[in-house]
């Protein structure tokens, strides 16, 4: 009998490019139960819910990273400049 892999939450969250919160969170609104248990209560999940959470996060879209412009100082005194012209 082979042995599947098992998982813990920051080991699916490191695959998924994914935070241990974000991770936590999906094995809860989808009531996944760990394969076992082991020291410290650390839980394992097994290849199923691997699986299942390569699905999601391949078929979710990604969200468009946001364009963030830097203002200088320069930039600041040039819209105060034309503001006071006007």
């Amino acid at each position: 009998m082979s042995k599947s892999k098992t998982y813990t939450t920051s080991e699916l969250a490191r695959d998924f490019n994914i935070s241990v919160v974000s991770a936590s969170r999906f094995i809860v609104k989808y009531k996944l139960k760990p394969a076992k248990t082991d020291q410290h209560n650390a839980k394992y999940y097994d290849d199923a819910v691997f699986q299942q959470m390569e699905e999601y996060y391949q078929s979710k879209p990604k969200s468009p990273e946001k364009t963030t412009y830097a203002i200088t100082k320069d930039a600041i005194i040039d819209q105060l400049k034309v503001q006071i012209q006007e």
